[in-house]
């Protein structure tokens, strides 16, 4: 994980590339076309995972109770905070954890491990391969876990929608934010008149503001779209907007749509390029340098993640520092939810002690520590902004006077904050087993369609027609 000012903390993680079937085929280690058919990969799918024998177990007493080590693989963000939050938990719990990072292709990497069995009890995921796995048979539930209930009830409704699967929560929040969090350089907006009492409440007020700047000569080019070149840029900030202003891509089964409003909006974003709004180029840029162009203060407006205003308010990585804002939440959301989930492996041999002995772990890392205290998630917020699916985060006094250090025009910033988080949510079709491999193609796809070289119209209608095919082909792992 590099230590730059742009923070991309993906950079060596889990959306570093995309899991294609490629790339899951690669992971493996397996040849030949056979896995390429929904009956190859049901086969793949593990059915004799143990299971708790009860409903409801107990927390485990101290120590490893003659077992194994816990197994947890995580990706390479801030290892050293990780190491020390499971030092203090070993220390506390007398418990042997076995912590490894995972360089390079996670997502692959965890399902060879997944398909293979290597140990493995505790590990992080994403929203789409949190429904893959759950789907596969790989992970363990947290319905037995004995703050289930304790733990739901404090989530961010979106949150909780995001890891329940098939009625089932599957994950704990490992940070919440807002991926399209529309943020502002007030320098350029200042310019023209804009400013909090104005700031747009729609998409097409977004839109009209760019144009008025471009024509004022305000800024050159007004718009930095979320574009930029991985699964996470372009296709999730089009299901993302699409979502917002109620086109339906997928509706909420997952099934594929397309309406004609999410034609309409691909139209839009293609003129934007051709009126000079946004620029082309961001379809070739990484996160990292999308972070650092918008840091520039080139841009008038960009979505971008919820924290990384952090870095565009330090003077230290931003020329636009104290001067950068969220536009809050009025009459739609913006963005969508992105998020880390810790997550259960679920092996073959599995007992109560030792799923117990996992979700005290999982439990500690993903909300509370022996005190009560919400220790992780708090550390996380203060040292790098990252929010929490759980709202007593941003009630917590150490938590609010870190913010207030670094938020220009606090009192307007911290409940802009809020109002991204309370109205956020995340596309049905995640949960759908096909999603990661249609996403895939819809990254260049959809370029194509914004570049030129496709019509628009061609371009939904080859990923609809895709998504068809994708459904039909995993019927039998996941049926509609």
């Amino acid at each position: 994980m590099r230590n730059s000012p742009a923070v991309d903390r993906y950079g060596s993680g889990p959306f570093a590339h995309p899991m294609n079937r490629r790339r899951f085929l690669g992971g493996l280690g397996l040849a030949g076309a056979a896995l390429f058919s929904a009956e190859a990969l049901a086969a793949c799918v593990q059915s004799a995972t143990g299971q708790p024998t009860s409903s409801h177990l107990s927390a485990p007493p101290k120590g490893t109770q003659g077992g194994g080590p816990v197994v947890m693989r995580g990706w390479n963000y801030k290892v050293d905070v990780v190491q020390s939050d499971l030092k203090r938990f070993s220390d506390y719990y007398q418990e042997n954890i076995d912590y490894q990072t995972v360089t390079g292709d996670f997502n692959s990497i965890i399902t060879t491990m997944n398909i293979t069995r290597q140990p493995l009890s505790f590990t992080y995921a994403n929203p789409d391969t949190l429904a893959r796995w759950s789907k596969s048979g790989w992970l363990h539930d947290f319905e037995a876990w004995w703050d289930v209930d304790k733990a739901k009830a404090d989530m961010y409704p979106g949150w909780r929608d995001i890891a329940t699967i098939n009625g089932k929560l599957y994950g704990l929040p490992y940070f919440q934010s807002v991926r399209g969090t529309i943020v502002t350089n007030e320098v350029i907006l200042g310019k023209v008149g804009i400013n909090t009492s104005n700031y747009p409440t729609t998409y097409a007020e977004l839109y009209d503001q760019c144009y008025q700047i471009k024509k004022a000569g305000a800024a050159k080019v007004p718009f930095l779209p979320h574009w930029f070149n991985a699964h996470y840029g372009l296709p999730w900030a089009f299901l993302f907007e699409c979502q917002n202003q109620g086109a339906v891509v997928f509706d909420s089964k997952g099934t594929p749509v397309f309406d004609s409003h999410t034609y309409a909006i691909l139209d839009q974003w293609r003129k934007l390029i051709v009126d000079g709004i946004a620029p082309p180029e961001v379809l070739t840029m990484t996160e990292s340098d999308f972070i650092a162009a918008f840091a520039s203060g080139a841009y008038a407006y960009s979505p971008q993640q919820t924290y990384d205003s952090k870095t565009f308010n330090d003077p230290s990585t931003s020329k636009i520092a104290g001067k950068s804002k969220y536009v809050k939440v009025v009459s739609q959301p913006w963005g969508g939810i992105d998020t880390g989930i810790y997550a259960l492996a679920a092996r073959p041999g599995d007992d109560d002690k030792s799923i117990a002995r996992a979700m005290r772990l999982a439990g500690y890392f993903g909300y509370k520590d022996w005190e009560g205290q919400l220790y992780v998630l708090k550390t996380w917020a203060i040292s790098a902004a990252l929010n929490s699916g759980y709202k007593q985060i941003l009630e917590d006094p150490d938590v609010l006077a870190a913010y207030k250090q670094w938020m220009p025009d606090y009192d307007y910033m911290f409940p802009a904050m809020n109002s991204l988080l309370e109205a956020v949510r995340s596309p049905a079709v995640w949960h759908r087993y096909f999603y990661d491999e249609w996403e895939s193609q819809a990254l260049t796809t959809l370029s194509q369609a914004l570049v030129g070289d496709k019509p628009t119209k061609q371009a939904l209608d080859e990923l609809k027609t895709l998504a068809v095919q994708l459904v039909d082909r995993y019927d039998k792992i996941d049926p509609s």
